[in-house]
């Protein structure tokens, strides 16, 4: 079981930073997924991606970024594939342009289209 956000608004007052952080570690918490996290941010017209192994941290809810309009959020209980940082979403492409987080398992030989 996983749990996905994204969020992009044309709001610069909306924290979309705290949104998502906020959402991923109440989907961790209510039990979907505590195995991996990760986000995947557009700011400054770049993709900064952020994930780890483990519960959500607390001490990524503190993180502060510059404002963003973009982010996707991803929460990890594997049923395919085992708990590895390699596992962890997002995938992104190999030039970092695009950003994938998904439900369900994501056939190989797709994978290794986006890597």
């Amino acid at each position: 079981m996983c749990g996905i956000i994204a969020i992009s608004s044309a709001d610069r007052s909306l924290k979309v930073w705290d949104t998502t952080v906020k959402a991923i570690y109440g989907m961790s918490e209510a039990g979907y997924g505590d195995s991996s996290w990760g986000i995947a941010r557009c700011s400054d017209n770049k993709l900064k991606i952020h994930r780890g192994l483990g519960q959500v941290p607390r001490l990524l809810r503190e993180y502060s970024t510059n404002p963003m309009k973009t982010a996707i959020g991803h929460t990890r209980m594997p049923s395919v594939g085992a708990v590895t940082f390699e596992n962890c979403h997002p995938f992104v492409d190999c030039n970092a342009d695009l950003a994938v987080v998904h439900n369900g398992s994501f056939e190989p030989s797709i994978r290794s289209l986006l890597v």
